[in-house]
């Protein structure tokens, strides 16, 4: 039988296995009676859920009678709504409020053979199937838990779950909605995750189109006027962008894909207005992230030259303004107009249905939902 210091060094010892933001919370939680400090060995994500307030105050109270009365683990873990299969992850998982997690026994009985064996990957791996089915559902959580994003470091950066839940709840429930008919091919548990995350991609790629305006098409001879008003310049980086640029301007920029992703070049659209005049490609000489900034190639529909006023505006740009707009990005995004009808009828069903955060109308919303399409796109 451990002595009194043995056990108290025994909780210390895992009280130091949580967050560090929870440690002083668990401390005074183990203070109040020996069976809530065996509850931090017993059950780590009940003793979390306590601390973090994971539940309403009453729940929570009644939790901690419960626990104090001796009653059993499965009661205390009911009380507060969080589902035994929690029991099996150890204290270094938990770094978020245990909210929206999958509850149902058939969930827990497939749930056992999939939890990380290192702890290193808990936390990651918690995250993503509580983002999973707290945005979409059981079926998608599930599916997440055996998938390599289990990786994730959730403290470095928030989950970007959201594009994949969407198309994954769309393909189930969208049938008859503007965001439903969106989809390409439907989310089926049986997919890769790099087959789900291209898809997912296409599906908020196909959104954001309803939300740019329209390039008026023009003859050949029409891109060459002079002067030429209005002129901006929109990065294209993403491999649908480069398609979409390498067709409408019938040249072959379409198959730098794989160039742009690997960081060698970096391609831009100029625009008059809606309507695209020229593609530029750029380069850091020496190929140094900090070399200078060189023109490669500045080319006209179906590589013609170009005008001398587009040239004249892509060489002040270069000069004075590409630096500073390359390393804020923001200012040469494909431009999304934002249209709250629009936005009400693509993602009125699904905020409906989930409430998911991320979603609040406007346009850096729909940057956010690309740039966390795009960051799916590379896990393997």
């Amino acid at each position: 039988m451990m002595t009194r210091v043995e056990r108290m060094t025994e909780i210390e010892r895992q009280i130091a296995r949580f967050d560090r933001s929870t440690r002083r919370r668990l401390r005074q939680l183990a203070g109040l009676s020996p069976r809530l400090a065996d509850l931090l060995v017993s059950f780590p994500a009940v003793a979390f859920a306590i601390v973090t307030g994971s539940a309403q105050p009453d729940a929570l109270g009644r939790a901690i009678r419960l626990v104090r009365q001796g009653a059993a683990l499965r009661e205390v873990a009911d009380s507060i709504g969080l589902p035994m299969w929690t029991r099996r992850l150890p204290p270094e998982a938990f770094i978020v409020p245990l909210v929206g997690l999958p509850a149902s026994a058939q969930f827990a009985a497939r749930i056992a053979n999939v939890v990380p064996q290192k702890v290193t990957l808990a936390p990651g791996w918690l995250a993503w199937v509580a983002e999973a089915n707290r945005m979409s559902d059981e079926t998608l959580a599930l599916w997440i838990a055996r998938q390599p994003v289990a990786h994730w470091n959730p403290r470095a950066r928030p989950v970007p779950a959201l594009p994949l839940t969407a198309y994954a709840w769309y393909s189930r429930h969208g049938d008859g909605t503007m965001a439903g008919r969106l989809i390409g091919r439907p989310f089926d548990p049986k997919m890769a995750f790099r087959e789900a995350a291209r898809e997912a991609h296409a599906f908020v790629e196909a959104v954001l189109a309803k939300f740019r305006p329209q390039a008026k098409r023009r003859g050949p001879g029409r891109y060459s006027r002079q002067p030429i008003a209005g002129l901006r310049i929109v990065r294209v980086s993403t491999g649908p962008q480069l398609i979409e640029e390498g067709q409408i301007m019938r040249h072959c920029v379409g198959t730098y894909v794989d160039t742009v992703a690997r960081g060698e070049c970096m391609i831009f659209s100029i625009r008059d207005g809606a309507n695209r005049v020229a593609t530029l490609e750029l380069r850091r000489r020496g190929g140094s992230a900090s070399g200078q900034l060189a023109l490669v190639q500045l080319q006209g529909p179906a590589n013609a030259r170009v005008a001398p006023p587009v040239r004249d505006f892509v060489g002040r740009w270069l000069a004075h303004e590409a630096e500073r707009q390359i390393a804020d990005g923001t200012d040469m995004d494909e431009e999304l107009v934002f249209k709250p009808e629009l936005w009400a009828e693509v993602w009125r069903p699904y905020a409906l249905a989930k409430a998911p955060m991320g979603l609040a109308p406007g346009r850096a919303s729909l940057m956010k939902l690309r740039a966390d399409a795009e960051t799916l796109l590379p896990i393997r």
